[in-house]
């Protein structure tokens, strides 16, 4: 940080615990070479198993991975020959400040963030909010076909009106307007005038 600070004339970003963002800015989880198998549901559930065999996630035997900030595997150990995720150890999240109190045991899930939900997981969360959206996305397209309906139920009675109402203006007989003089009216009042009357 001091040669950063020294030759950029700046000082260094940091996260919220004062750490340098270059060596504390990712999450172990996200840089893993096992996370495809974290999204695929492939874990490892006991140590040795053929998860274990596999390379699968280590999630379920108490990696910390998803809640540790640190560049382990960029930086690796043994001259980045390898690191305790690559030796099939899951991370037990040593880089983060609560890591004594809060990160143990290291070979066992943390316990759920919610003490009244003790049982509370990630998959559980994810599962409800997965079922979330399918309910809402359900609904909406449910409501979206009755109004598509019962905007073509519309279309055809306006369309049915019309017609009936062209067809009963064909139908029906001129009347004559009340205010237009009929024609033996006019010939009596044009002969009236020719004679001079008044």
């Amino acid at each position: 940080m001091i040669v950063h600070q020294l030759v950029a004339k700046e000082a260094m970003p940091t996260d919220l615990a004062h750490r340098p963002l270059a060596f504390y800015g990712s999450l172990i989880h996200n840089q893993c070479e096992r996370r495809p198998h974290f999204e695929f549901g492939e874990f490892s559930l006991e140590w040795g198993d053929q998860g274990a065999q596999k390379g699968w996630c280590l999630y379920k035997l108490g990696c910390k991975g998803p809640e540790t900030m640190a560049n382990c595997p960029d930086a690796r150990y043994g001259e980045k020959i390898s690191w305790n995720i690559s030796s099939g150890v899951g991370c037990i999240g040593c880089h983060t400040p609560s890591f004594w109190g809060a990160m143990g045991p290291a070979y066992r899930r943390l316990p759920s963030p919610l003490p009244f939900l003790p049982n509370l997981t990630t998959d559980l969360v994810g599962g409800a909010m997965v079922g979330g959206v399918g309910a809402v996305a359900a609904v909406h397209g449910v409501g979206m076909t009755i109004r598509f309906k019962r905007y073509k139920a519309q279309e055809r009675r306006a369309k049915a009106k019309a017609e009936a109402d062209a067809a009963a203006a064909a139908a029906a007989p001129e009347v004559p307007d009340a205010q237009t003089p009929a024609p033996a009216d006019v010939e009596a009042e044009s002969a009236t005038v020719g004679t001079g009357e008044r």
